[in-house]
């Protein structure tokens, strides 16, 4: 399993366009990430349902292509 950090940026982007995302490779094998993304769109919701929507965007890499991601969500100041 591995995935570019940039693909996975192309994916999570087609979800949140406007997002501030910044990826990075823990392990240095494209297999095990760490993401931090800001957008609007968690505005209202709480950690649990950002994470979920976020999960949603990848749910067709998940498991597949990526073994492990962290996810860190924040709503812009």
């Amino acid at each position: 399993m591995a995935i570019s950090s940039q693909k996975l940026e192309n994916i999570i982007r087609e979800h949140f366009p406007n997002a501030l995302i910044k990826i990075t490779d823990l392990a240095g094998d494209q297999d095990h990430y760490s993401l931090e993304i800001t957008d609007s769109k968690f505005q209202g919701l709480n950690i649990l349902a950002q994470h979920r929507m976020v999960k949603a965007a990848l749910s067709n890499i998940l498991d597949k292509e990526l073994h492990a991601l962290t996810i860190k969500t924040k709503i812009p100041n």
